[in-house]
């Protein structure tokens, strides 16, 4: 990206407001890596197969301790889009989402976890077990 070194790009501090975050200068880094999503197209089929890649990649992510950051936004830009088709991907393929993954330093306050509502607001019982319906 122009106007930052190699490896060095302004991104938001994870867990916002809710933990003491470490100021870091202007070419200092957190230590994140940014992955590329990416499929061989731009078809429904692959962005669904793009979709069951990431939801692998946020579990593990999890289940290893990592932070995880989806950022979609650059993508919207087509010129943003082409050039990382163009640099990251060397022409081919299309690009899909970009990853943010990170550990919080040793010493940090563990991140709290993302706050999910009560089961019983969404999902709903059935009266009976549901029938698919028939084929024809």
């Amino acid at each position: 990206m122009a106007g930052y070194p190699d490896g060095v790009v302004p991104v938001r501090h994870f867990a916002g407001r809710e933990q003491a975050q470490v100021t870091l200068g202007r070419e200092e880094t957190d230590g994140t890596v940014l992955a590329l999503l990416a499929t061989a197209g731009a078809s429904p089929l692959e962005d669904l197969a793009c979709g069951e890649a990431l939801s692998a990649v946020l579990l593990t992510a999890t289940r290893w301790g990592v932070a995880s950051d989806p950022i979609s936004q650059p993508l919207e830009v087509p010129a943003t889009r082409a050039e990382l088709r163009r640099a990251i991907l060397g022409g081919e393929g299309e690009p899909q989402l970009l990853l943010r993954l990170g550990w919080a330093s040793i010493s940090a306050d563990p991140v709290p976890r993302t706050g999910r509502r009560p089961v019983d607001e969404t999902i709903r019982s059935l009266d009976a077990p549901w029938e698919p319906p028939a084929h024809r």
